[in-house]
């Protein structure tokens, strides 16, 4: 007996094209903020050389 059915499988597009929609603005988000502040390349490229003096700025700022 098989229970993978055409709805089983609409019903995982859905949930991963959900979970796409989720994960991409904390992608960008997370990406931001490791990249250097003169970096200006693409915010969905990944950066290069990834930083943590953004959140030791924000921490002193704060």
């Amino acid at each position: 007996m098989n229970r993978y059915r055409a709805s089983t499988l609409l019903r995982e597009i859905v949930m991963i094209a959900v979970a796409a929609v989720v994960a991409f603005p904390l992608y960008v988000l997370v990406n931001l903020s490791l990249r250097a502040p003169g970096d200006a390349s693409s915010i969905i490229a990944p950066t290069t050389s990834p930083t943590l003096d953004n959140y030791a700025g924000a921490w002193r700022q704060a």
